[in-house]
């Protein structure tokens, strides 16, 4: 939750391409052309074999939606592709939030879970900046969450700017 509005805001920030494990634009990220590579690795729709081209990546940003938001947000996403609704359009009817909820609560708290402590192990301290999507959105807290992440976007970026690809017009 959030991933795809970090990944757009990244571009606005630093002025640079972003891109995707799962749908590299021009392999980009596949040459290492871009400031961020967005995954939900390991999370459902991202796979060893989609993330292992970009396992060494050197430093990370997780984006770290509090749960009573993210879960629910998660099951409205798996609503709109059941109905072939265009994504982040509706949100899921509360019967069937609650049905699902009840069903899936205690594997979903597990994978959201994992997510955090893959990223935590996966890069030290100096490494990872830790975003708070609730921060992010949050009036006047967004603004210096941006200034936060600039910071570490751009911290020893010398010898590698050169291999950014820049947006391009449209």
């Amino acid at each position: 939750s959030g991933a795809k509005l970090t990944w757009k805001l990244i571009r606005a920030i630093s002025g640079y391409m972003t891109s995707d494990d799962a749908v590299d634009h021009l392999d980009l990220a596949k040459q290492r052309l871009v400031i961020a590579i967005k995954t939900h690795y390991p999370a459902r729709g991202s796979n060893d074999p989609v993330f292992q081209p970009y396992a060494d990546v050197p430093r990370s940003v997780l984006l770290i939606r509090n749960p009573m938001n993210a879960i629910p947000s998660f099951h409205s996403f798996l609503y709109e592709q059941s109905i072939g609704a265009t994504g982040h359009s509706m949100r899921a009817p509360v019967d069937k939030w609650i049905e699902w909820r009840d069903r899936h609560f205690e594997q979903e708290i597990q994978y959201w879970l994992d997510h955090i402590m893959f990223w935590m192990e996966h890069h030290p301290f100096e490494d990872r900046f830790i975003l708070p999507y609730e921060y992010l959105i949050r009036p006047g807290a967004g603004p210096t969450e941006l200034r936060r992440l600039h910071s570490f976007l751009e911290d020893n970026i010398e010898g590698i700017a050169e291999m950014r690809t820049p947006i391009q017009k449209v």
